[in-house]
């Protein structure tokens, strides 16, 4: 388990997880509301994959603009100005869905703003790891983002299948509201260094920089950078994937949150034993095993989908299995980028991340209906390991001829 001591000699990344840990238990609930809203209304793969789709488009826009400026902003001042704002937009879609104003349509407009306004903040999560954290406490820290991350997704998902079973969507969304704005409050009393930088630069010219600095960067960067990615490959058909066997079973929205309950709960063992895993696999080779062996228990639970609850028992392993590679992931990354940059390149990665789960959700969708689920999750899903090992191969080759790094 991470030090917990850690966590009393630092009070300000403590406050900065407690505020990650509610803000994410409200967007559990969410995930649960809008996934479930979305499939009841239409009965629809592909109606699920375009919540990903403008999620993706407004995360890369925004991203762009303010993640190019990250390194120059005040990060305290600006998570506390996005979890308000949150706040708000989640209010405002809790409104009109509760009121049957146009919900379908404003329920795709409101995720779009919601994904437009907190785009950058988990990348202002590693941006603080980085000021506030001793190196030799990265591991540490790191695992317990994880685990905050998965254990609010844990109680945040039970919660939302439970939430939206027995009192309705709309309770749920206020939820995720309320969540918002006592994530504000938290981020408030941490103490966030910043120095104002002596000449504002532009945007053009602080992407160009960013560019310049990846081109040249070392070879573990760039390898934690497309890993990230490839965990998210995985991971992108799991969610349409336990909505649609939730839907089929007699659990329903209940089930859903079960399922994405077990994986929390894998994803947050995963980060209990991190340390001892990291300390025994140093090599960044030990990722694209871990990426095939979730994407394995991934698929596991469609081929036993008549046996429901059999079934939770690989979802608990494909967590286990995605939390480890994102933690090893995140340290090698962290460790190999500069302090001045991380806010750039931080960003960089989440938008190179949110590139591939529209364009997998969408072909998922269409697979699932062109040749059924299990067809569709094998291709993907094997496609995702192959890419893992391939990634593995190419910079084992550019480390053994160092010219071409």
């Amino acid at each position: 388990m991470p030090e917990q001591s850690f966590l009393h000699r630092n009070r300000s990344f403590t406050f900065v997880i407690a505020s990650m840990f509610l803000s994410r238990i409200g967007d559990a609930i969410m995930t649960v509301a809008v996934l479930w809203a979305v499939y009841a209304e239409t009965k629809s793969a592909l109606a699920l994959s375009a919540v990903t789709v403008l999620q993706t488009v407004a995360f890369i826009f925004s991203s762009i603009y303010i993640g190019a400026k990250l390194d120059q902003l005040d990060t305290k001042k600006y998570m506390i100005l996005a979890h308000l704002s949150s706040g708000i937009i989640v209010f405002l879609l809790a409104f009109s869905w509760h009121f049957e104003f146009y919900r379908l349509g404003f329920l795709y407009l409101f995720v779009f703003l919601l994904a437009a306004t907190s785009a950058v903040v988990p990348s202002s999560y590693q941006i603080v790891i980085k000021k506030i954290v001793d190196e030799r406490d990265l591991v540490t820290a790191n695992s317990w983002l994880v685990m905050g991350r998965d254990i609010s997704n844990l109680v945040g998902l039970l919660l939302g299948g439970s939430i939206v079973a027995i009192l309705g969507t709309t309770f749920a969304f206020v939820g995720n509201a309320i969540s918002f704005v006592l994530a504000a409050i938290l981020v408030l009393f941490a103490r966030i260094p910043f120095i104002p930088p002596k000449k504002e630069k532009e945007t053009v010219g602080l992407i160009k920089e960013m560019i310049s600095y990846l081109w040249h960067s070392n070879v573990l960067l760039k390898q934690s950078l497309w890993y990230v990615v490839m965990i998210n490959f995985v991971l992108t058909p799991i969610n349409m994937l336990m909505t649609m066997i939730s839907e089929r079973s007699s659990f329903q929205s209940m089930g859903l949150g079960i399922m994405a309950g077990c994986l929390a709960l894998g994803s947050l063992t995963g980060a209990l034993f991190s340390r001892k895993v990291a300390d025994r696999f140093q090599h960044i080779s030990i990722i694209p095993i871990l990426i095939t062996l979730a994407a394995l228990f991934s698929f596991l639970p469609v081929v036993l989908s008549h046996l429901w609850l059999i079934g939770l028992i690989p979802l608990y392993f494909c967590g286990i299995c995605l939390s480890l590679s994102l933690i090893i992931s995140n340290t090698f990354f962290t460790k190999n980028t500069d302090t001045d940059m991380m806010g750039r390149i931080s960003s960089f990665r989440s938008i190179a991340v949110r590139v591939p789960p529209p364009l997998v959700s969408v072909m998922f969708g269409a697979l699932v209906s062109l040749l059924g689920i299990t067809a569709a999750t094998l291709i993907v899903q094997l496609t995702g390991a192959t890419l893992s090992f391939a990634i593995l191969l190419w910079y084992r080759k550019r480390v053994e001829n160092p010219s071409n790094v």
